[in-house]
């Protein structure tokens, strides 16, 4: 979700890249091994619908707006919560507690049931990075669906095979209502967007004065870019896909 938030900074602001602090990420055991989860928090749904419950650490941090660390593994094809940390200080300096047996007083192993979705996780060697649009291009892909937290679909890519799934995917995606949502709410975005930096109350915020500052040049992005490459953004940065498409 944050990096979702992120990108409205992005879009609305263009300003990320001075002011914005990338997330620390997730964790999931995949067939034996740690994969880190930047843009997909299982636990988010739970804890916006059950708020007293979010962890708190005594430690604040900007890397860790949603104030935890989820650690997850797929088990007999069924998507579970391990463990659940929070950052803390103490004299020994920074560290991560658990608090997983404070939040669900139980032995077993919760069951994340509540989650049917897409998710595209990009894992290896990151040969690109884009702090301006959160834009990411890594070695490999791993595509698992999800149906009521049930394994259902799973595929891993290299580079070359994503891109090439990826535009499989978007090109079945524009037949779609959906689409047209998006496409529309991004010319309205686009429109806001040039509205607001040009507004008295944008030139009389913190933001606009920490801009000139630095001598930052704002660049209208979709200026610089056609609509459809933000609704791909959409889609395959900030796992917004429910289910693979098929034809």
């Amino acid at each position: 979700m944050m990096r979702k938030l992120l990108l409205l900074v992005v879009l609305t602001l263009n300003s990320l890249s001075l002011f914005a602090t990338e997330q620390m990420p997730e964790k999931l055991w995949y067939k034996g091994r740690m994969i880190s989860l930047y843009n997909v928090q299982p636990m988010e749904y739970f804890f916006e619908k059950f708020s007293s419950l979010r962890p708190n650490g005594n430690r604040r941090s900007t890397a860790l707006y949603r104030q935890y660390i989820g650690t997850y593994e797929i088990i007999d094809s069924c998507l579970v919560l391990k463990d659940i940390e929070v950052e803390i200080f103490d004299d020994s300096g920074d560290k991560e507690e658990s608090v997983f047996k404070q939040i669900f007083p139980t032995d077993t192993l919760l069951k994340i049931s509540w989650v049917s979705k897409l998710f595209i996780i990009p894992y290896g060697e990151a040969s690109y990075y884009n702090e301006e649009t959160l834009e990411s291009k890594s070695e490999n892909y791993l595509i698992l669906q999800f149906e009521n937290g049930k394994l259902t679909k799973e595929k891993d890519f290299n580079r070359k095979e994503f891109v090439a799934f990826r535009e499989q995917q978007f090109k079945l995606f524009k037949k779609t209502a959906k689409y047209e949502e998006l496409k529309l709410e991004h010319i309205n975005r686009a429109k806001t967007m040039v509205q607001y930096r040009n507004s008295k109350e944008f030139k009389a915020s913190n933001l606009y004065k920490r801009e000139k500052e630095n001598n930052y040049v704002w660049v209208d992005p979709y200026s610089k870019h056609p609509i459809d490459y933000f609704i791909m953004m959409d889609m395959f940065e900030f796992d917004n896909l429910e289910k693979l498409l098929e034809e």
